[in-house]
């Protein structure tokens, strides 16, 4: 008798198809945390960008400015 040498450690084919649903759910949840986490960063790109863009033109804004009072 092969199952009784097992005992009770032996996983059936619901066990299998049980961890299979939940490893799908995973894969789902983390799809969506990345596509969230994406949409994020490009949004942080974008508000980086038009800060440094600011800056740049504020500090070339200072030095021709700047160019006019120097002799």
């Amino acid at each position: 008798m092969v199952s009784s040498a097992f005992g009770e450690d032996v996983a059936t084919k619901s066990d299998v198809q049980s961890v299979g649903q939940a490893i799908q759910r995973l894969e789902l949840r983390m799809e969506f945390e990345f596509r969230s986490l994406r949409s994020d960063l490009q949004a942080m790109e974008q508000r980086i960008t038009l800060k440094f863009g600011g800056m740049l033109f504020v500090g070339l804004g200072l030095l021709f400015a700047a160019q006019r009072f120097i002799p």
